[in-house]
């Protein structure tokens, strides 16, 4: 929980942590924690270090300072009966337990309320609390897709296993598998949307790529944009947005614009790398010098701002990264680049069927098609959230057999394998592959121990009872 101010400001609230917390851990074991105190955002780092399951973080340290000299650093604080105080010449400490991280050392009673606090200070003189205290704060550890996913698939049905390490449920997808139907894209719009992307300032003048808030003709949100010229005159850029890794299948396609226009006349060059993403490694051009226009506002979908560009057969269905480079211009205003995609878009892409909540293993998946390509991704889940999904595991479903008695595993033939799996079918209740019908071999109309009876003697004698 933490207290912060509430909306107007005038009083104190106790709330709900919620939102996700960054801690990194260096080799050298310090650890650097961003934004430590619940409800104020600097997106600023204080330092500690890590032994064995303790996390350590000297207070005192600075998450804003400005050009009038105040800032706001961290303390431990006590909220008693009449009044609040704090120390800045500590530390706090967290205990680090599985999937969690823990504070330590908070208390709420009728008297006292203890936790990791903000205090102001101005000229290097304490001033007072700043009004945003955190108490049992756990951080949950973003918790990795299982690894080891294996696959063992029957005509209609497949069983998923994987390593459960210390979690205790999942979330599983699949869908049919279409070759080309990979594909990437990104409007820009969040943390998310614009993960694996950077950039290279190859002329040196500290300025590149960044996000702009885009308000002309009907568009919102915001798009990436870099500048030839800005409020210190004119610019001579030389600025690479580099793509996150991503399948090079069918085009490359996204919208750029000049922001002005009356000076839109910027330039761009868009490469491709099947290698890394450094600059040497993009040496494949997709395009020449492409000479932008302004915002296509008669047009539906700003159709003079739309570039596609085909990726070459030899890199087709391979990994690589696409660049795009503002470059050979100087003294216009702004390019903008939105929409960002990489696919084929005459490929019909299959949705995503999920089962959530997953807390046995294996998982079996029902309702498959017969000898049809599949992939199959899962995703973790703690009491923090969910993690990411993991790599797909493709595999493809048995054709569907006749019937023929005593076939349990539908291969074809009737052996010692069939008994095996009759066998683990009535002592855990299921089995994959298996042909129901196929196990009643003793006609009863349903399956149980004379089934496996019937069938084991059969395979010692060759016959079969009436």
């Amino acid at each position: 929980y933490a207290f912060v101010y509430d909306e107007e400001g005038d009083s104190i609230a106790l709330v709900a942590q919620s939102g996700y917390a960054w801690i990194y851990y260096a080799a050298d074991g310090s650890v650097y924690m961003r934004d430590p105190v619940y409800g104020y955002k600097t997106n600023k780092w204080v330092k500690g270090t890590k032994d064995g399951n303790k996390i350590t973080v000297p207070l005192g340290q600075y998450i804003i300072w400005t050009s009038d000299f105040q800032g706001l650093k961290t303390a431990w604080g006590e909220m008693g009966e009449e009044d609040f105080t704090y120390d800045t010449a500590g530390e706090v400490t967290y205990t680090i337990d599985d999937q969690t991280i823990t504070l330590d050392g908070c208390e709420y009673s009728e008297t006292s309320i203890k936790g990791s606090a903000l205090v102001l200070d101005t000229a290097y003189v304490d001033k007072g609390w700043f009004g945003y205290l955190d108490l049992f704060t756990t951080y949950y550890v973003f918790p990795d897709a299982p690894e080891n996913v294996t696959v063992n698939p029957a005509a209609t049905t497949a069983d998923v296993t994987w390593e459960p390490g210390t979690l205790t449920q999942w979330n599983l997808r699949y869908r049919e598998h279409v070759e080309g139907a990979e594909y990437y894209s990104t409007g820009f719009e969040t943390n998310d949307d614009l993960a694996g992307w950077h950039g290279w300032d190859a002329d040196g003048d500290g300025k590149w790529w960044s996000t702009w808030t885009l308000t002309q003709g009907g568009m919102s949100g915001q798009c990436l944009t870099s500048a030839s010229y800005d409020a210190s005159g004119a610019l001579t850029p030389d600025n690479w947005l580099v793509s996150p890794q991503v399948t090079l299948n069918g085009v490359v396609r996204f919208k750029a614009w000049g922001q002005d226009p009356d000076w839109c006349d910027e330039i761009i060059h868009v490469y491709l790398s099947n290698t890394t993403d450094s600059i040497n490694a993009f040496t494949v051009d997709l395009s020449n010098d492409i000479t932008v226009v302004a915002l296509d506002t008669i047009n539906p979908g700003y159709a003079n701002n739309v570039y596609t560009f085909n990726i070459p057969d030899e890199y087709q269905g391979q990994q690589g990264y696409i660049a795009i480079r503002h470059y050979n211009v100087t003294d216009m205003f702004r390019v903008n680049v939105d929409d960002f995609y990489v696919g084929n878009p005459d490929v019909v892409v299959p949705e995503w069927i999920y089962v959530n909540g997953i807390t046995e293993i294996p998982y079996t998946i029902t309702g498959l098609d017969p000898e049809t390509n599949y992939e199959v991704q899962l995703q973790s889940v703690n009491a923090g959230g969910t993690g990411d999904w993991g790599e797909s595991t493709l595999f493809t479903t048995l054709a569907e057999v006749g019937y023929l008695r005593g076939d349990v595993d539908g291969s074809g033939t009737v052996d010692i394998t069939d008994a095996t799996t009759l066998i683990n079918y009535l002592l855990n209740g299921s089995a994959n592959p298996f042909v129901e019908d196929n196990a009643d071999v003793d006609y009863s109309g349903g399956i149980d121990i004379s089934d496996a009876t019937v069938l084991i003697n059969y395979l010692l004698t060759g016959n079969w009872p009436n």
